[in-house]
């Protein structure tokens, strides 16, 4: 009898054990989450609206902006794809769409279209993508893996419950694309309503249908008790936007203002329905509306509202920067704000900030004038380098001897092109203004530092070399002392990264990157032989650098990392041997796998996955090679984009095309520098090498490449103008 006792206790605790492993995945959890996917709306319509309960979510939540890029080209579907498969995302007409299984196509029900195409039945109440197999394989062909939806396979394994509504259909269109954030990987949401009974028909209304929201109020006060989500597609600033072209100014703003007092009055009701609910209101923006993209203004609004708690503004691990999320941050959020942690980078966290309104408005008031500004500040710098190169490739060509008058000019114009990094990236300190003023800004600026060096050649140097050597030196010391107090004049610069564009938030971007390996080259080189400075000073000198550009917590840029080591290297073996032997490689090599292994411990182990390399060698940990493949591929086909339509590449190539033609014409001009300058042929070869690496290792490769050159192709431009003469030279 004892034994059966035993036997019996000991079964019970086998049954509990199996139970508890198979019920392991759920997540209890009584917290309610209501978020409202806000199509079409501004941060304007959001912050400078008079309507009372949309204000008090506003002052007594948090506000972020966030960056809407998806895979390839950005587009409203892709994005609301992204949103759900927490990685960037590919998406094709009527891809991200969903229907109620009831809903006809062609005379066939949903839920039979469905099963012909996946083989799989669905249940009462569910809401079906059709297209989900066609989403799928252009997203395993896709730049970044994205698996469209994630997000709802695992809130379904989890236990947490969703039900969604929204319906933006406009004249033959289709807009159900809320649920292709919230299906599961099969394109199945659990329940909701998609179809136009969510419509009322109003003939005094653009399109004739506006949002039934007694309907969603009842819906959602049915369903609050059952579902842990319940997400909300507000469509009707969609349908206005859409048919504004139709509309006078005043009868256009008329409707925004009825959506907005809807939508306000809607609020009021959820929180009556939530008032004694554990719950968090996240109100998001998709995409950018064609108001906001006329402006600049590409990153949209985000506020998440958290019942008794601070306000503040929102930020992530992606930006690194308060105010700044990312639409990929939405489904780690989501997933943290149930419990669930699995291996997805970003978050969105909430910062407390005084004046958190001000501060977001000024925020994209700013980085829209960065985005605007960027594109023709930086293509009137790319053409003067061109114009200047032109020239003298022109007067090489055509004549033996150039004009002292002009061959003065022209070097001052390669000063002034070596000066103008300096000058845009301490423009942020003295603020941006209209596009003319901050141009003219620039080039007074400019004209200052190059008065300067002027002064400092005629009164002190004595030496174009030196000068030379002091503006690149200038500009070296300026962005260490930048990204060791964290970056903020890169980050707010028009040669930093934007974060419109978003393929980079913290560290130094490709752009400064370059102009930062180009300027240490030069101006160390030129300084260790003209000065006869220790080689400790220029060791010193070009780890910090490299230090600069690798760690996660300064500059972030592996690829900077590899270019940097390979180029200093190089540097350091040719000015105390005259052959690169292979040895010399192998302890090139050796070198940059510690300087590689280092700071990967760091962001791994110690900062755990700070940046996009601890989030590689997480990613290796768990075993999950492909990895490497996806990110070869992507710095390949990135690079192949950017040679066709980014500016940076035809400064590249009229730099090549300089490079060789002063190869051949006038004969041996090259060979004649380097002979009574040996220390120019080892800058010269260094830069050409960090060229090619710098090509190879990074996603915009071109850009690096381009700003790597300037300061060389400029030296060699001054030192050909200063001889005043084209006539052959001997070797």
């Amino acid at each position: 009898m004892k034994f059966k006792k035993i036997l019996c206790v000991f079964g019970v605790l086998i049954f509990i054990f199996l139970f508890s492993e198979n019920c392991k995945a759920f997540v209890k959890n009584d917290k309610k989450l209501i978020i409202l996917l806000m199509d079409s709306f501004t941060l304007d319509d959001i912050i400078n609206s008079d309507e009372p309960n949309l204000q008090y979510i506003l002052k007594n939540g948090y506000l972020g902006l966030m960056n809407t890029r998806s895979s390839g080209y950005s587009t409203r579907e892709k994005s609301y794809v992204t949103l759900g498969a927490g990685r960037r995302a590919e998406s094709v007409r009527d891809s991200a769409n969903g229907f109620n299984i009831w809903e006809k196509l062609d005379y066939q029900l949903m839920k039979d279209v469905y099963f012909t195409r996946t083989g799989k039945s669905v249940k009462k109440g569910e809401i079906v993508n059709i297209n989900i197999n066609l989403l799928k394989q252009i997203n395993e062909k896709g730049d970044y893996g994205a698996v469209p939806g994630s997000l709802g396979e695992i809130l379904n394994k989890s236990g947490i419950k969703i039900a969604v509504m929204g319906n933006g259909d406009v004249f033959d269109e289709k807009h159900r694309e809320i649920t292709s954030v919230f299906m599961n990987v099969n394109g199945v949401v659990e329940k909701g309503i998609v179809d136009k009974s969510l419509l009322i028909k109003d003939n005094h209304y653009p399109t004739g249908y506006r949002m039934d929201y007694e309907k969603v109020l009842n819906y959602i006060q049915k369903w609050k008790t059952h579902f842990h989500i319940i997400a909300l597609q507000i469509t009707d600033l969609y349908r206005l936007e859409r048919t504004k072209e139709y509309l006078n100014s005043k009868q256009h703003l008329k409707y925004k203002r009825d959506v907005l007092n809807e939508l306000d009055d809607f609020l009021y009701k959820i929180k009556s329905i939530y008032a004694d609910e554990e719950y968090a209101l996240m109100l998001i923006v998709p995409f950018p509306s064609m108001e906001a993209n006329e402006k600049g203004e590409k990153l949209t609004p985000v506020v998440l509202y958290i019942k008794d708690n601070f306000n503040g503004v929102l930020t992530s691990p992606t930006t690194r920067r308060d105010g700044i999320i990312t639409n990929t941050d939405f489904l780690p959020w989501v997933l943290r704000f149930f419990g669930i942690y699995k291996k997805f980078s970003g978050d969105i966290i909430p910062v407390k900030k005084q004046d958190h309104l001000k501060f977001i408005t000024d925020l994209s008031e700013k980085i829209a004038k960065i985005h605007r500004y960027r594109s023709p500040v930086i293509k009137n710098y790319i053409i003067l380098q061109i114009f200047v190169v032109f020239i003298l490739i022109l007067g090489m060509l055509f004549f033996q001897k150039i004009p002292g008058s002009l061959a003065s000019v022209l070097i001052q114009l390669c000063i002034f092109i070596m000066c103008v990094p300096i000058s845009i990236l301490i423009l942020p300190i003295i603020g941006y203004y209209s596009l003319y003023n901050t141009i003219g800004l620039l080039l007074i600026m400019t004209l200052i530092i190059v008065g300067m060096v002027n002064i400092l050649n005629k009164g002190l140097l004595y030496d174009l070399y030196l000068s030379i050597s002091f503006i690149c030196m200038a500009t070296v010391s300026i962005l260490i002392i930048d990204l060791f107090t964290g970056a903020n004049l890169i980050k707010n610069s028009l040669l930093g990264y934007c974060p419109v564009i978003g393929a980079r938030f913290y560290g130094i971007g490709n752009e400064y990157c370059g102009i930062l390996i180009g300027s240490t080259i030069v101006g160390m080189t030129i300084l260790k032989h003209k000065t006869k400075i220790p080689v400790s000073i220029e060791i010193l000198m070009f780890l910090t650098v490299v230090a600069m550009i690798a760690l996660p917590f300064w500059g972030a840029n592996f690829g900077g990392t590899i270019t940097a080591v390979s180029a200093f290297f190089y540097v350091l073996i040719k000015e105390n041997k005259n052959r690169f032997t292979p040895i010399d490689v192998v302890k090139l090599l050796v070198g940059l796998v510690a300087f590689i292994f280092l700071t990967g411990y760091i962001d791994y182990f110690i900062l755990k996955g700070y940046t996009h390399f601890g989030r590689f060698i997480s990613k290796l940990f768990n075993k999950d090679v492909s990895v490497v493949s996806d990110i070869i591929f992507r710095k390949v086909s990135m690079n192949i984009r950017l040679l066709k339509w980014t500016i940076w590449s035809q400064v590249l190539l009229t730099f090549l095309v300089f490079l060789v033609f002063i190869a051949f014409k006038p004969m041996g001009i090259l060979n004649c520098i380097f002979k009574t300058n040996p220390f120019m042929k080892i800058a010269f070869a260094s830069v050409l090498l960090a060229d090619i690496i710098g090509m190879m290792v990074n996603d915009s490769g071109v850009v690096m490449s381009a700003t790597t050159s300037i300061y060389m192709i400029m030296t060699l431009c001054i030192l050909i103008l200063e001889k005043k003469n084209f006539e052959v030279h001997k070797s």
